[in-house]
């Protein structure tokens, strides 16, 4: 057996170990823990469970990532948390045949392969403009601390850091400032554009300025309205630029080995320690609400009319069938209260807004997104990109893509991006400094030279 083909078999091996740990987990802890969430066990037959396990390894078998761009490293996030899960959960969490669930699962797998497809196109060239680092960040710094400013005067001044009472801060927070005016739109770059870009840009480019000044932001965000990403960003941010400062053969494996480990101690923890804090804030949240919410979205607009972005960005022109938003009108349905806002990842609301010709459009507008950061990569840096890619792909599992490029700062995040030099664009210009012709002295070997050449003349 050749050696790239044993690689793939390998990788085939760590992607069909993660499947059948994440269903263990289900089975074992989130299953039992939240029942009353709607998270029943349920397993069909034999067939049904084989099946999920040949389409679960149909992306990776069609394409063999290199991680050598940042879309590989985003399209293995958004499957290790939405689409490995949704080969599963829908049979559970569904009162339907499997053979209905099935066409859910199918169309999942459809817009996956559709999306790996996106990521290996060829990547476009882009001339930005020139600016210099020091140009890019000190407007970033500037738009961060007037920014951090908005937050704290909004807060009163007051810095609250504790756990206890973050959403008590957070209905406070919507009091305080209106959603969808120009403060929440600039307090909510601060947390997921300007913030975490500039942290990530210290981080690769050890700028401590750029991580303080980031850092403090976001900090300011998480006091004013008691949003845990705040908290948990630089963490995650950091994971990710070790990741990306490995060699490229390793990063792939070491995803799959960490997703892995995560979901195995989750398990050790409930069974060994009787505790669930692992499976609560990471494993509940990130792998298994996302299908859930999946389902719940596929199950209620397959029987109801869709929203047709009415209460998204065509709101001005379109009426919404309905007198709640969607996410809370999910909420509502599934979970008995309007309250609970049932955020969906970027295929669900796709769906509850125009249907399988939605999940379509918004596969093929992510896959130009994640081709146009691919090539923001060849000037802007990998590693940064990268980086900022990761929360992109936090941000696509849990909230629909029309919402994320605005309210999640992708868009705002993508245009500094676009003006940031390459990190290598410091080293190539102190090559080019060195480079230039220097004045020569005359030594007295060729001063006597030069003498004896006018002396031939």
């Amino acid at each position: 057996m050749s050696p790239k083909l044993l690689g793939r078999v390998h990788v085939l091996w760590l992607y069909a170990a993660y499947y059948f740990v994440l269903q263990i987990s289900y089975a074992l802890v989130e299953s039992t823990l939240y029942t009353e969430l709607g998270l029943r066990y349920l397993p069909p037959n034999l067939f049904y469970q084989t099946l999920g396990l040949v389409m679960v390894l149909i992306p990776p078998m069609l394409v063999d990532f290199t991680f050598d761009r940042p879309s590989h490293l985003i399209f293995t996030i958004l499957y290790l948390t939405v689409f490995a899960p949704a080969m599963f959960i829908p049979y559970h969490v569904l009162d339907m045949p499997p053979s209905k669930v099935l066409v859910l699962c199918s169309m999942m797998l459809a817009m996956f392969v559709i999306l790996a497809l996106f990521c290996k196109m060829p990547i476009v060239e882009l001339k930005p403009p020139k600016l210099t680092e020091r140009q890019v960040l000190f407007l970033s710094m500037v738009a961060s601390a007037l920014l951090t400013f908005l937050c704290a005067a909004n807060s009163g001044f007051h810095l609250q850091l504790s756990l206890d009472n973050i959403y008590d801060r957070r209905m406070d927070a919507r009091e305080a400032v209106l959603g969808g005016s120009l403060a929440a739109y600039g307090i909510a770059n601060l947390s997921s554009a300007i913030g975490p870009l500039l942290v990530a840009i210290g981080y690769v480019r050890k700028n401590i300025h750029a991580v303080l000044v980031g850092g403090i932001g976001m900090l300011s965000v998480f006091s004013f309205s008691g949003t845990k990403h705040d908290l948990i960003a630089p963490i995650f941010m950091l994971g990710i630029f070790i990741l990306a400062s490995q060699k490229r053969h390793r990063r792939r494996t070491i995803v799959l080995f960490g997703a892995i480990g995560l979901i195995v101690l989750s398990i050790t923890q409930f069974l060994v320690l009787e505790r669930n804090e692992i499976s609560l804030y990471l494993c509940r949240r990130l792998l298994i609400f996302p299908a859930t919410i999946t389902s719940y979205y596929w199950d209620f607009f397959s029987n109801h009319e869709f929203i047709y972005y009415s209460d998204s960005f065509l709101r001005w022109a379109l009426r919404s069938p309905y007198d709640l938003p969607m996410a809370r009108l999910i909420g509502e349905e599934f979970f008995g209260s309007h309250e609970a806002n049932a955020n969906a990842n970027v295929w669900a609301s796709a769906f509850g807004h125009a249907g399988y010709l939605g999940m379509l459009a918004t596969t093929i507008g992510l896959g130009y997104l994640l081709r146009f950061m691919d090539s923001l990569a060849s000037h802007a840096g990998y590693r940064v990109v990268t980086v900022m890619g990761g929360l992109f792909a936090i941000c696509w599992s849990n909230g629909a893509f029309e919402t994320t490029l605005l309210s999640n700062g992708v868009f705002v995040s993508l245009v500094i991006l676009y003006f940031l030099p390459s990190e290598n664009a410091r080293h190539r210009a102190a090559c080019r400094s060195m480079a230039k012709p220097r004045r020569s002295y005359p030594t007295a070997e060729t001063s006597s030279r030069g003498q004896r050449n006018l002396a031939k003349e």
